[in-house]
C-alpha cells in the first residue's frame, strides 16, 4: 500500500507527516507500506525540509533522513492508494490536476481535534501545532485502516 502526504511546497507539513507516519509504522512493526510526501507547487523542489520541521522531528526523536522536496506527478498519483492532503487548497489543486478520485482525502478528516485543515506553519510559525494535528490525524488514519496494534 502506498500513502502520499501532500501540501503546497513539500518542506513543512507533508514531510512532517511523512516522517511521523514512517515512525508510527516502524514502532508498530507494520510492513508493506510505502510512505512519501510531495507538494503541489515546485517552489522548493530538490530542497531539504524547513529547518523548523527538522527541529520538531528531532524534538520527538523521529528520524528524518533521505528527504528532498518533490512535486506530485501522474506517476506518484497513479501509484498511490491514498493521497492525504493538508488543506482545502491542496485538495482542489490535486483534483484539478488529476481529477476527482476517492483516494484523495484531507488528513484532518481523521483528526479528533477541532481542525478542518492543517495550518501552514510557513505562515503561522507554529510548527508544534502542526505536529500535534498531524500526530492525531495520522494515528486516527491508521486506526481507520485497521493498522494499529
Amino acid at each position: 500500500m502506498k500513502i502520499v502526504f501532500v501540501c503546497l511546497g513539500n518542506i513543512c507539513r507533508s514531510p512532517m507527516a511523512e516522517f511521523i507516519a514512517k515512525y508510527y509504522t516502524k514502532r508498530r512493526k507494520i510492513k508493506n507500506l510505502e510512505i512519501s510526501s510531495c507538494g503541489t507547487a515546485n517552489y522548493h523542489e530538490g530542497q531539504q525540509m524547513h529547518h523548523e520541521t527538522k527541529v520538531i522531528l528531532d524534538r520527538y526523536d523521529i528520524p528524518r533522513f533521505g528527504f528532498r522536496a518533490k512535486v506530485i506527478n501522474k506517476e506518484i498519483f497513479d501509484s498511490a492508494n491514498y493521497i492525504l492532503v493538508m488543506d482545502n487548497l491542496n485538495y482542489e489543486d490535486v483534483v484539478n490536476k488529476f481529477g476527482q478520485n476517492k483516494k484523495i482525502l484531507k488528513i484532518t478528516d481523521f483528526c479528533s481535534l477541532n481542525y478542518n485543515e492543517v495550518p501552514d506553519p510557513w505562515y503561522s510559525k507554529n510548527f508544534e501545532e502542526t505536529y500535534e494535528i498531524l500526530l492525531n490525524s495520522i494515528n486516527n488514519f491508521f486506526m481507520w485502516l485497521k493498522l494499529n496494534d
